[in-house]
């Protein structure tokens, strides 16, 4: 799974140009190349943490 020291959040061009590939043609609104990152925002989401502009900017206004 990890490629060397430090290495494990890095996919090879060639997995992730397929990932991407497969999103653009199911026409994924959302895409997350490798299943880790998938993980880590669904982690981020359940703390309720937002890296979304348009929430941040709405929420500073106030």
């Amino acid at each position: 799974m990890a490629k060397g020291d430090g290495l494990f959040w890095l996919a090879s061009v060639k997995k992730a140009a397929e990932q991407i590939y497969k999103g653009i043609n199911k026409r994924k609104r959302v895409l997350y190349v490798t299943k880790r990152w998938r993980l880590v925002a669904w982690l981020l989401k359940a703390k309720n943490i937002s890296f979304d502009r348009k929430a941040a900017a709405r929420s500073a206004a106030f």
